[in-house]
C-alpha cells in the first residue's frame, strides 16, 4: 500500500499555489495601479511607465528596455541607476546625460562612449557602425 502524504505537506503545497497566485494577482493590479502603460515584464516595483520591456524599479520614464532603477528617463537600454538623462545604452550611474554608451559613473555628460567624451559627428560615426555590427552579426544566425 502506498504512503500517503502528511496532511503538513498538503497544506504546505496548497499554501504555495495560493501564494503563488496572489503573487500573480498582485503583479497584474500592480500594473494597473503603478500606471503602466504597454510594458511587458516590469515589476510591481515600477511606477509611471510607457512602452517598456523586462524593467526593475524605474519610474516616470519611456522606452526603456532591460533597465533597473532608471528614473525620469527615456530611451535607455540594458541600463542601471540612471536618472534624468536619455539616450544612455549599456551604462550604470549615469545622472543629467544624453547619447552614452558603456558609460560609468557619469554626470551632465553627452556623446560619450566608453567614458570618452566625443564630438557629436565622432558619437554617431561610431555608434552606426557598432549597431551595424551587431545587426550583421545578427543575419548570421
Amino acid at each position: 500500500m502506498a504512503k500517503l502524504p502528511n496532511k503538513e505537506k498538503i497544506l504546505s503545497w496548497k499554501k504555495k499555489k495560493l501564494l503563488k497566485r496572489m503573487e500573480l494577482l498582485n503583479d497584474y493590479l500592480g500594473e494597473i495601479d503603478n500606471n503602466l502603460t504597454n510594458c511587458i515584464n516590469c515589476n510591481n516595483k515600477c511606477k509611471n511607465l510607457t512602452d517598456c520591456e523586462n524593467c526593475k524599479a524605474c519610474t516616470d520614464s519611456y522606452n526603456l528596455t532591460d533597465c533597473k532603477q532608471v528614473h525620469n528617463s527615456h530611451h535607455c537600454y540594458d541600463s542601471i541607476k540612471v536618472t534624468d538623462s536619455f539616450q544612455i545604452y549599456n551604462s550604470k550611474l549615469v545622472h543629467n546625460c544624453s547619447h552614452c554608451i558603456a558609460c560609468k559613473n557619469i554626470e551632465g555628460q553627452h556623446y560619450m562612449i566608453l567614458n570618452t567624451q566625443m564630438t557629436e559627428e565622432e558619437y554617431y560615426t561610431y555608434r552606426d557602425g557598432l549597431f551595424q555590427e551587431n545587426d550583421d552579426n545578427d543575419d548570421d544566425d
